[in-house]
């Protein structure tokens, strides 16, 4: 069994609350095995969303394997981005609307030619 959709987050206001997290990442490590799932470090993601222009960095780790910092991620078919913003879901609506929108095009064309 494998853990595909787990989240794990925390508010962070000062560094006390960031070696919290890194608790709590060492507690779900724990729990895992506990539970007989398998998280896979290499396809884990770290993300910090804030709309400061500055944020308290800190390197998260599964299993000493440093997570890899994103700005933007997919979590159950939602793109999320570390600032809120909605634009990369804005743009792959419009490219999937783009496709749809060809493939229409394209049949209403054969359609039309071959009665």
């Amino acid at each position: 069994m494998f853990a595909d959709d787990c989240l794990l987050y925390r508010e962070i206001c000062s560094m006390n609350e960031t070696k919290m997290l890194l608790g709590n990442l060492d507690s779900l490590q724990a729990w895992e095995q506990d539970c007989l799932m398998e998280f896979k470090p290499a396809k884990c993601e770290a993300i910090t969303f804030t709309k400061k222009t500055k944020s308290m960095k800190a390197e998260y780790r599964l299993y000493d394997v440093i997570l890899t910092a994103v700005t933007s991620a997919k979590y159950l078919g939602v793109h999320i981005s570390s600032k809120l913003f909605w634009s990369t879901r804005q743009y792959d609506c419009q490219e999937g609307y783009s496709v749809t929108q060809l493939y229409l095009e394209k049949l209403q064309l054969l359609t039309s030619t071959h009665p």
